[in-house]
């Protein structure tokens, strides 16, 4: 007998992909997650058992509160869809995705009382063995010195810039004294020395009357637009958006042009976001479509779907406005044959 476990494993963005369960109404929806809570309490987790024993559908019913009848037509539906199915042994009703996980739960708890990887336990010291001696810091400052006192000794280590320029000072005045031959004091009659040249060249001065150009090379070449994705033409996507159009739009609005290539990848687009945002399936949309082009409309008002979606960007947003589930409430209970 299986342990108790306080949850279950529940993905709910495959609950929302899967097809079969999307094309379920809510009531068989709910009927199926009970059912689900049922198999986790099971004693062979994942299947409907009972004292060893498939559950019979008389018991069923009463655990979920259902009539014998009802209950007859939802399991038929659940395993019509593919969402349920019947154990090839014992022909109980079983959960795959359940019963799989639970195989993988046990294959993991028996490895795991079998223990680790035994050598993980033998540890063998090879730090010492294989670490390099770096020099430590007494070594490295009595080098420092010793090169610092080799420079010394050679004179190659400059001279401050302040020492330099006090040594540069006296040696001008030292040539300036030379010169004159008066300890440094010139004479009126002495001739005046020439003024020196000017190292610096002179700046040009900037006409401001003049506009200034720029050259083929200083412009910049303008930044390139990031392309839009495109959808290749075999893609289901693609496909969808052009299938509107061929197969709907023609039929709602005969006066309505062929889309371009940028609205079909547009369209494409819009249903990429219905599945991948949304939570969409591709047999949900297809089953709205279909109800959009039976519906008549009203006959006191004249409204209808089918002349005020032209686009598949209109019939995304007004689906997630919640504006069509009075038109899919009427399409389901048509197609299961009952309401929700």
């Amino acid at each position: 007998m299986n342990s108790k476990l306080p949850a279950m494993q529940f993905y709910p963005g495959d609950w929302r992909k899967d097809p079969g369960v999307q094309s379920l109404c809510y009531h068989d929806r709910g009927v199926w997650f009970e059912m689900l809570c049922l198999m986790h309490e099971s004693e062979d987790r994942g299947k409907l058992m009972l004292n060893g024993n498939p559950m019979p559908h008389e018991a069923l019913a009463r655990l979920l509160g259902l009539d014998n009848q009802i209950l007859t037509t939802t399991l038929t539906t659940l395993i019509d869809f593919g969402v349920a199915s019947l154990d090839k042994t014992t022909k109980a009703i079983i959960s795959r995705r359940m019963v799989r996980d639970e195989e993988i739960r046990r294959i993991r708890k028996s490895c795991g009382k079998m223990g680790g990887n035994p050598n993980l336990l033998i540890h063998k010291s090879t730090t010492q063995d294989n670490q390099i001696p770096t020099p430590s810091s007494s070594s490295s400052s009595s080098s420092s010195e010793g090169d610092q006192e080799k420079r010394g000794r050679s004179g190659n280590f400059e001279k401050p810039a302040k020492e330099a320029k006090i040594n540069g000072f006296h040696a001008e005045h030292e040539k300036a004294t030379v010169s004159t031959g008066n300890n440094g004091i010139t004479d009126a009659n002495d001739p005046k020395p020439e003024p020196k040249a000017d190292k610096e060249p002179s700046r040009p001065v900037l006409n401001l009357n003049t506009t200034p150009t720029i050259t083929d090379t200083e412009k910049v070449p303008p930044r390139p637009l990031k392309p839009a994705k495109a959808y290749p033409e075999q893609s289901i996507e693609y496909q969808s958006a052009a299938a509107f159009y061929d197969d709907f739009l023609k039929v709602w609005a005969p006066t309505a042009k062929k889309p371009s290539e940028a609205t079909v990848q547009g369209w494409a687009k819009e249903y990429d976001l219905m599945v991948r945002v949304d939570g969409r399936n591709w047999t949900q949309i297809r089953d709205v479509l279909n109800w959009i082009d039976e519906d008549q409309g009203d006959s006191r008002s004249g409204f209808a779907w089918k002349k005020n979606i032209l686009s598949v960007s209109t019939l995304r947003q007004r689906w997630n406005e919640g504006k069509l589930d009075q038109l899919i409430a009427k399409g389901r209970a048509k197609l299961y044959g009952h309401k929700k």
